[in-house]
């Protein structure tokens, strides 16, 4: 008889759903509390690397001050968003032997537009009447401020890397943090709804930045329930993913460009959807 791994509940098949991705994941609380740990360590690492590092090379770390600065910033982000991810799949994927597909990562596409689409407006409703409120009630210090910082889009010369972090890293990062792995971790012992309130929660935290970004709490707590249930609904990460993406496009485009840059990245999120609904659907299969 094989013996039992040294902690967490011993592994089971994450049985599929009807739509493709996993119903329960094998891992637990344990697993969850071990992740997040080690990356809140490899957080604190890298931020002191970075400060070091640019303290010796005498660049300013403020990314509004310095380019330098401002790009260091991005690839310490870079550093941190990998590691994330690396930690998670060592505590669901590699220590219960599972392929991507735990984490509803196909080889090819399960797309559920209609509920990406829906989804995608609701997270927009959201911070819409979330924003109408604090101004309704003249709490102007709750307002949901945008998280990606002032100097990061001032230097020509990383705006590119700004773009790639925020529209296709962080999407994708997050959702196989969030969705994927805490998720689907808590989703065994609170079900569905407080599962993705308690993932939703965490993802909505670690976008605050200081006190200036308490107002981000309510809102995108909100948003991350609502991933969380699309990929309950959907049985796919990738729907996540897909909304996540259109969500920062359209944030970074107004961010850069206004009015103009918003309107161009609708097109953009519009020409995304349309060549994922040409996508072959995925056959059924287990997820190991």
């Amino acid at each position: 008889m094989a013996a039992l791994p040294p902690f967490g509940p011993p592994p089971t098949s994450a049985a599929p759903s009807a739509a493709g991705g996993p119903a329960r994941a094998p891992w637990g609380i344990v697993e969850l509390l071990l992740a997040l740990l080690l990356t809140v360590i490899l957080l604190l690492a890298v931020t002191l690397a970075f400060v070091l590092v640019l303290a010796a090379a005498g660049i300013d770390e403020d990314p509004e001050v310095s380019a330098a600065g401002a790009a260091g910033a991005l690839l310490a982000q870079l550093v941190i968003d990998a590691g994330a991810v690396g930690i998670a799949a060592l505590f669901s994927l590699r220590r219960y032997k599972l392929s991507p597909r735990a984490w509803g990562l196909r080889p090819a596409r399960v797309f559920h537009l209609k509920w990406s689409v829906l989804t995608l407006l609701a997270c927009f409703g959201t911070l819409v009447a979330y924003q109408a409120a604090v101004s309704a009630l003249g709490i102007q210090e709750f307002e949901a401020r945008e998280n990606v910082p002032e100097g990061l889009l001032d230097h020509r010369a990383v705006i590119p890397l700004t773009v790639f972090l925020v529209v296709i890293v962080a999407p994708l990062a997050e959702e196989m943090f969030f969705r994927a792995f805490i998720f689907g971790g808590l989703r065994r012992l609170l079900g569905v709804y407080g599962g993705a309130a308690a993932s939703g929660l965490l993802f909505s935290v670690i976008h605050v930045q200081g006190a200036d970004y308490i107002g981000l709490v309510i809102p995108f707590g909100i948003i991350g329930f609502m991933l969380a249930v699309l990929v309950a609904r959907t049985g796919s990460l990738w729907n996540a993913i897909l909304v996540h993406f259109g969500f920062n496009a359209f944030g970074i485009g107004g961010a850069l460009a206004g009015g103009p840059g918003a309107l161009l990245a609708v097109f953009a999120i519009a020409g995304v959807y349309v060549l994922a609904s040409l996508l072959p659907a995925a056959p059924t299969g287990d997820n190991r």
